[in-house]
């Protein structure tokens, strides 16, 4: 293991750390893992929720723009809430 490795933080024990940096915050973590993602913080996961659930409204709206429509779909194809 390198030095900038051993250095990195972990969200938990064996699993990989990831930072969402949001404004005016540290930033907050989650785990990947192989059931799904784990959120450290409640508040996060809620704010994680409604914006998929925005994504999810815009992309079957008949009344978005085409654009807006497609972006949404790729969003959400991305962050694998739908195919």
């Amino acid at each position: 293991m390198t030095s900038i490795q051993e250095s990195l933080p972990r969200a938990f024990k064996n699993e990989r750390s990831v930072s969402c940096p949001s404004r005016g915050s540290s930033g907050e973590r989650f785990a990947v893992t192989s059931s799904g993602v784990a959120f450290e913080s409640e508040a996060f996961r809620l704010q994680n929720e409604a914006r998929i659930a925005c994504l999810l409204e815009t992309a079957v709206s008949p009344e978005s723009s085409n654009i807006n429509a497609i972006l949404a779909k790729k969003a959400l194809k991305y962050r694998r809430v739908c195919k």
